[in-house]
């Protein structure tokens, strides 16, 4: 039986506006309060650890959790568990976050909820998990699970099929007047190896809040009651929350979300959607079916972390932190969506001075740089010995290279504060990828290129920026590859979209640094112990360019079988076929090794 049911990563939308060094920032207050939800854990009457153990055996819940679970309205409670699965994952920085109360080792969680699977894989792995495994061990000893990797606990159990790997795990009870009641799951701590001891603080004060929303006093019966008790624990949340139902419609909004937006009520007194005022970072206003909430209750899209600009009561702008993420039945039927704002106004400026300073130190640079390469140009065209011809080629290689890393350094601040343009038109890829290998100093020579021979591949993008994204994938492919190995380059179609691989021979990328190459200054060990000369942040930029276009990138690495990196970008209209022609000889392009059919393709 499962552990617990989490996430594909392949099957996730893209998140690459995660919370990141706003961390410590905003989180301060919830560490606090995890302090004390701690001492009021430890304070809570305990039932003896044999007498659990029996019970829990037997399959017997406690009598007061019995009784809550009859009383407790259900779609209630999974709103309410659903939006702190999303605050935990969001704050966290995990990359799977489940939450579930009712459950014990012979029936599954009554309400599971989850962030990020999709209705189809809901279905795949099937029912709820029990309370087996590590999570019976939270039930039994009724404390926090945080450990490195989880499959080498001693109560690991494995997992089913479409179930994605987990390692890194954190897992803590949430309590119902001092009996364990159900669980919050954190899984795959993104930018780190495991969970810190602020991140247990921070799932500890989500999962109290949790315990008090359960205990909470219930002042009706049917609909009106459930409605009142949500809106109750809701409002006592500092972050501003938004629930819809499946057609878009407000089920409830908070106080905090009141404030944070100035949102305009309708006739019936709840909120608006249409009339919310929600900017993207550059000052686009977000169309109302655009809103976070509504693009997860239309098609179920996660979105975690993603800063978006609002309009204040009075007409101030607020920068918020947005998540969002479909509601889920246990059986996969979307019933609505939920979306958490946290006001970041103070982190942003703290940013905004550290981005500033990091653009003017780039910009100048640049000067100097930039006369030092017109100075090394002019050298090697004059009369040079020898000796002097090579130190002045080394001085025009490595200020080369420092012009590349300024040039990073300014992507990367544009990046960080959503400032990075990009001048969308009509793009031709099989012509930019032949070119751009063509190009390619180190990588021509040994780059196989194979796309379509019978179509051309549009898609609708900045050339200058797709470009330096697969000038950066054929850069590390060349860099990281044995001299002796080739570099294989394949555009096709896969799933409606444009699909381009770039493998090269190498040594295989260890699975523990896979899920974290794509962040800021991330560099494998391989590749510090190597001496290449970087910042880890080309696969950053590449990967904030490959959103950009709404597209995805990703790495598949295996002894034996190289590294691929993965990317794909929508289609600008179906491809459109082309015609080879027949009275001529194909040639390869100079500089390069070119197939035919990348040939045809140029023709």
């Amino acid at each position: 039986m499962a552990v617990l049911p989490f996430p594909d990563p392949a099957t996730r939308a893209a998140a690459p506006w995660r919370l990141g060094p706003a961390a410590p920032v905003l989180t301060t207050a919830l560490i606090l309060a995890g302090f004390v939800a701690r001492a009021v854990a430890r304070a809570a009457p305990r039932r003896g650890p044999i007498a659990r153990r029996q019970r829990l055996t037997r399959g017997d819940p406690p009598t007061a959790i019995a009784e809550m679970l009859t009383q407790i309205p259900s779609d209630s409670a999974r709103i309410l568990l659903q939006t702190i699965a999303l605050q935990a994952q969001s704050l966290t920085g995990s990359e799977l976050a489940a939450a579930g109360i009712g459950g014990d080792a012979t029936h599954p969680f009554s309400i599971w909820v989850n962030v990020g699977m999709g209705p189809e894989q809901v279905e795949q792995i099937g029912r709820p998990p029990r309370a087996v495994g590590v999570l019976a061990t939270i039930a039994r000893d009724n404390h926090t699970v945080r450990v490195r990797d989880v499959r080498e606990h001693a109560d690991h159990l494995s997992l089913p099929p479409h179930h994605p790997a987990i390692t890194s795990f954190l897992a803590v009870p949430i309590r119902f007047r001092g009996d364990v009641a159900g669980c919050l799951c954190l899984a795959n701590k993104q930018g780190g190896d495991e969970f810190t001891i602020e991140d247990q603080q921070m799932a500890e004060m989500l999962a109290a809040r949790a315990t008090g929303a359960l205990d909470a006093e219930r002042t009706g019966d049917g609909s009106a009651g459930a409605r009142q008790w949500l809106q109750t624990v809701l409002d006592q949340m500092p972050e501003g929350v938004l629930v819809v139902d499946n057609h878009g419609e407000v089920v409830t909004g908070n106080d905090a979300f009141r404030s944070f937006l100035g949102a305009k009520t309708s006739d019936n007194g709840r909120i608006d959607p249409r009339r919310i005022a929600m900017s993207r970072p550059s000052g686009e206003r977000l169309p109302s079916n655009e809103l976070p909430v509504m693009r997860a209750a239309a098609d179920g899209e996660l979105i975690v972390g993603r800063e978006f600009v609002a309009r204040g009561p009075d007409d101030r702008p607020v920068p918020l932190l947005v998540s969002a993420a479909p509601i889920l039945t246990n059986d996969g039927l979307r019933t609505g969506a939920v979306m958490v704002c946290q006001d970041v106004s103070t982190v942003r400026h703290l940013q905004r001075v550290r981005e500033e300073w990091t653009s003017i130190v780039a910009h100048e640079l640049r000067q100097p740089i930039s006369v030092i390469a017109l100075r090394s140009s002019l050298l090697l065209r004059s009369q040079l010995s020898r000796e002097q011809r090579d130190s002045v080629e080394q001085i025009a290689r490595s200020i080369h290279s420092l012009g590349r890393m300024v040039a990073d350094l300014m992507d990367a601040s544009l990046l960080e504060s959503d400032r990075l343009r990009v001048r969308l038109a009509r793009v031709d890829l099989c012509q930019l990828l032949t070119d751009v290998v063509r190009r390619a100093p180190l990588a021509s020579s040994r780059t196989h290129t194979h796309v379509p021979a019978d179509a051309r591949l549009f898609v609708h993008g900045d050339a200058q920026r797709l470009e330096q994204v697969i000038a950066n994938l054929l850069s590390n492919a060349v860099k990281y590859a044995p001299p002796d190995t080739d570099v294989v380059v394949d555009l096709g179609v896969a799933a409606g979209q444009a699909h381009i691989q770039v493998t090269n021979a190498g040594n295989a990328i260890p699975q523990d640094e896979l899920p974290f190459i794509f962040n800021r200054f991330a560099r494998t060990r391989a590749a510090g112990a190597s001496g290449v000369v970087g910042l880890g942040l080309g696969l950053y930029i590449a990967r904030g360019l490959v959103s950009a276009h709404h597209g995805r990138i990703w790495a598949e690495s295996g002894a034996g079988e190289g590294t691929t990196f993965h990317v794909t970008f929508p289609l600008d209209g179906p491809p459109v076929p082309i015609q080879p022609p027949v009275d001529r000889i194909q040639l390869p392009i100079e500089g390069g090794r070119l197939d035919t059919a990348a040939a045809a393709c140029r023709s």
